[in-house]
């Protein structure tokens, strides 16, 4: 049973926190009560999985007297619940952020995926109408973006709020507030421009280079060279700003110029998905000052998490798990959209021959001790510990529950991995031949097929080339 913390800023709540969802709905009930004071707040529900990821949903809630309408804020979305006081209109007041990351992609990336929107209700004189009912509607649902209401009640200074969550795909959106005015009927405004853009990097468009602005290296380019990191997301946006990118080197020393002094910079702190590094060079080889001095070659590697990138066939923003023909196919019919491989776990390819070996520098992703040249199948011997599924004889045919590497398909770790649900949004098995029964188009991967896992995509440049 998950357990759900419960916290409001307004109200007291009865379970005061903690409530298991032991039902067979799988619901966690609760009530929240007066305690005396007026005004708006928010209650937040969140829960924590097994893999320490945190999910949180938030509404708005109205504390108020019996004197002024009922105790739980609630409106009718259209007329109001205010006493004497007459709207008269309604202004939008800010969105917090303007820019949400893509869903699927925030949270801990330093970008929420969700923007709260408020909006004024006033009267004549610019004063604050309570209890005022509203409607809220977004100027596009592209790729899932939904309102998490679409009513709302004003609180005591006239304020309501709207929650938008992002969708999988980029765009702008802007929400529109309508409230109803006795004298002159409905009145309108729309927010200002939310971006729904930036994600996690993907492996295709993740870069490290030579600069070419020199400057801090004062004329020393025989042993120092300003780098650049860039990355972006699968639809070519920026990656969220904040994103650390870290950077290791076989010769030398490579870091930020600031008094932070690290080996790594932040995706943004250059403009539009970029950062900086100084490499500094240490001894060089006499013979030839563009090797170390041991004689191997010069390295840097960057590498960030970020995701798998594969071709979306049909533009769904999702990896699919099915054919993009309709069905039925022939079977085996496992086939999935391509999955484009990451190039492995990074590391440092000292001697340049182009192979991992024992001593050189790698991340070791899936914390088994050794190097892997792949990290997106699900083959036992690669993939991070999970459900992974087992791998059968090649020469069977491919079954719901197999390691599709032997059968030359491919297996996604990313954002655009999602569980498949059935009608009623609880998990469905995999099947061989899944589509649509109402228009036959694919449904998206299950989690034979994919893992929402983000994976790390690098790069690698010699400084002195």
């Amino acid at each position: 049973a998950l357990l759900v913390t419960l916290t409001s800023d307004v109200g007291n709540i009865t379970p005061e926190t903690g409530t298991s969802l032991t039902t067979a709905s799988e619901f966690a009930k609760f009530e929240l009560f007066g305690d005396g004071t007026e005004g708006a707040g928010f209650v937040t529900a969140s829960f924590t999985d097994v893999d320490g990821n945190i999910y949180e949903d938030v509404i708005s809630v109205m504390m108020r007297t019996n004197g002024q309408g009922s105790d739980n804020g609630s409106g009718n979305g259209n007329g109001s619940d205010n006493g004497s006081i007459e709207p008269s209109k309604i202004v939008f007041i800010g969105a917090t952020p303007e820019t949400i990351a893509l869903k699927g992609s925030g949270g801990g990336n330093g970008l929420s995926e969700q923007s709260t929107v408020i909006f004024k209700v006033t009267d004549r004189s610019d004063n604050g109408v309570p209890g005022q009912g509203v409607t809220f509607s977004l100027s596009t649902d592209l790729g899932g973006a939904a309102l998490q209401s679409s009513t709302g009640t004003t609180d005591t200074d006239g304020n309501v709020v709207a929650v938008v969550n992002s969708g999988a795909l980029p765009t702008p959106i802007r929400v529109e507030a309508v409230t109803t005015v006795p004298t002159i009927g409905e009145v309108s405004a729309l927010s200002a421009v939310l971006n729904v853009s930036s994600g996690v990097p993907v492996s295709s468009r993740f870069n490290v280079y030579i600069s070419a602005d020199q400057t801090p290296c004062d004329g020393n380019f025989d042993t120092c060279k300003m780098l650049v990191a860039y990355g972006f997301d699968r639809f070519g946006n920026p990656a969220v700003d904040g994103t650390t990118v870290n950077f290791v080197t076989n010769c030398g020393g490579v870091g930020r110029l600031d008094s932070a002094s690290t080996g790594s910079c932040v995706l943004g702190e250059s403009g539009f998905g970029r950062c900086s590094v100084q490499w500094l060079a240490g001894d060089l080889n006499p013979a030839n000052p563009k090797q170390c001095v041991d004689g191997s070659s010069i390295e840097v590697v960057g590498y960030t998490l970020g995701e798998e990138d594969f071709i979306d066939n049909n533009g769904n923003a999702y990896f699919d798990a099915t054919a993009i023909d309709l069905v039925p196919a022939v079977a085996p019919s496992r086939e999935r959209e391509p999955s484009l491989e990451a190039g492995g776990e990074p590391y440092l390819d000292a001697n340049s021959d182009g192979l991992h070996n024992v001593g050189e520098f790698f991340v070791d992703w899936n914390s088994n001790g050794v190097r892997d040249a792949l990290t997106t199948s699900s083959d036992d011997l690669t993939a991070r510990p999970g459900p992974y599924p087992k791998t059968p004889p090649p020469a069977d045919p491919p079954g719901d529950d197999d390691d599709l590497l032997p059968y030359n398909y491919t297996f996604y770790n990313g954002t655009a991995c999602a569980e498949r649900l059935n009608d009623d949004q609880m998990p469905q098995l995999g099947s061989p031949n899944i589509a649509d029964e109402n228009n036959g188009a694919p449904i998206v991967a299950d989690v034979d097929d994919c893992s929402s896992e983000l994976i790390y995509v690098w790069d690698r440049v010699d400084p002195l080339p």
